[in-house]
């Protein structure tokens, strides 16, 4: 941004300088956000630049994906099946290392996100209960389609479901109701906590 700045000011290109100096202009309205909702949260003032550095890992690290999983079940057998594609829409925990979907992790992230901004933790909740099947099991890594499959050893891409995460996002539901009075959607206004334990107890 600094270099967009150097002699664009005037008349001279007045396009570089509205997107510079909006996007100047939006950086500072993050890094006062970031005081009031995660500073002023835990009542520690010196660590505000690591609190930046996090935030903006954990928001670049989302990402959207599209496909089907690979599934194995005493049901269908020892051939694995593949899941209905589907949309997901998640934090990551590593963009160049696991650029994909992580039950457990997800929850951890959703604490920060739901300080952040509600309606993006609860779209990315919406997007991994849509992925749950009819016996409310979530596979727990999200390998969605060949091109992700391609950077995961083969014999971590077949989900089993045997195997389970605990339900992580539940943690996250507590600190959503602490912000629901400040919501008038009728929809957001159930029990959610009693949902999502009944979510993921078939």
């Amino acid at each position: 941004m600094r270099l967009l700045m150097c002699g664009l000011k005037g008349n001279h290109w007045p396009l570089a300088y509205a997107i510079t100096s909006g996007c100047m202009k939006k950086r500072n309205e993050v890094q006062k956000s970031v005081y009031f909702v995660v500073i002023r949260t835990i009542r520690i003032y010196h660590i505000t630049e690591l609190a930046r550095v996090a935030l903006a890992n954990l928001l670049g690290g989302i990402g959207f994906f599209y496909g089907s999983s690979l599934v194995q079940s005493p049901e269908s057998g020892p051939t694995p099946i593949e899941y209905w594609p589907a949309p997901l829409f998640t934090a990551t925990p590593s963009r160049p290392q696991f650029p994909r979907g992580f039950l457990w992790d997800e929850g951890f992230h959703g604490l920060v996100l739901v300080r952040w901004n509600i309606y993006l933790a609860l779209e990315t909740f919406g997007h991994w209960l849509d992925l749950m099947n009819i016996e409310g099991w979530i596979p727990r890594e999200q390998i969605l389609g060949w091109e992700a499959r391609a950077r995961v050893p083969e014999r971590f891409i077949v989900q089993s479901n045997s195997v389970a995460n605990p339900p992580a996002l539940v943690l996250a539901i507590e600190v959503i109701q602490l912000y629901l009075p400040n919501f008038h959607s009728f929809v957001l206004q159930i029990p959610i906590k009693h949902y999502f334990f009944y979510c993921f107890t078939p």
